[in-house]
């Protein structure tokens, strides 16, 4: 009976040594034929796949270009404010235009600064809060919006000139 268990024993012995060979050739236990981190190929291999996905968000949102067509919307609105608010001061006065448009007037800045034509007497705070400033570079002096009326139509033309993506944003009403 001792000869049997010495002979299992032994065979278990012999079992994982075999089982140790196996496992070194590969490379399993064996640390100094393990990996330790990323060949430059898959590192090379990934950083492409994130370059190419990028760049495909990139086009998508178009950051830019949404940016500007939402100036460009701004600017819109804020001309068509004025122009209402222009109308409504014509609506509750009787005058088609304030004293100082009614002789005509070329093209000329919105603003409170020197050389602009100021609305904020005839427009604020009855008509409006504020008088609409360009959303890029607008400011009190200049809002970066023109103003002209046509003496003979007496047609009143508001305009931006900082428009951007080659866009021409006028709005002109009698």
């Amino acid at each position: 009976m001792f000869e049997l268990f010495d002979i299992m024993i032994l065979n278990l012995f012999r079992i994982s040594d075999f089982v140790l060979r196996i496992f070194k050739k590969r490379s399993v236990l064996n640390p100094r034929n393990d990996r330790l981190g990323f060949t430059l190929v898959e590192i090379t291999l990934v950083v492409g796949i994130l370059v190419v996905l990028s760049a495909i968000v990139l086009v998508t949102l178009n950051i830019r270009g949404n940016r500007a067509n939402a100036q460009n919307v701004q600017r819109k609105m804020d001309m068509e404010t004025i122009q209402k608010a222009l109308d409504l001061r014509a609506q509750d006065t009787g005058e088609s235009l304030p004293s100082g448009l009614n002789s005509g007037l070329s093209e000329v800045c919105i603003g409170t600064g020197s050389g602009c034509y100021n609305l904020t007497t005839d427009l604020t705070p009855l008509y409006l809060g504020t008088i609409p400033k360009d959303p890029k570079d607008g400011t009190d002096a200049n809002t970066g919006y023109l103003i002209s009326v046509d003496p003979a139509t007496k047609v009143v033309c508001v305009k931006a000139p900082g428009a951007e993506n080659d866009e021409v944003i006028e709005n002109c009403r009698k």
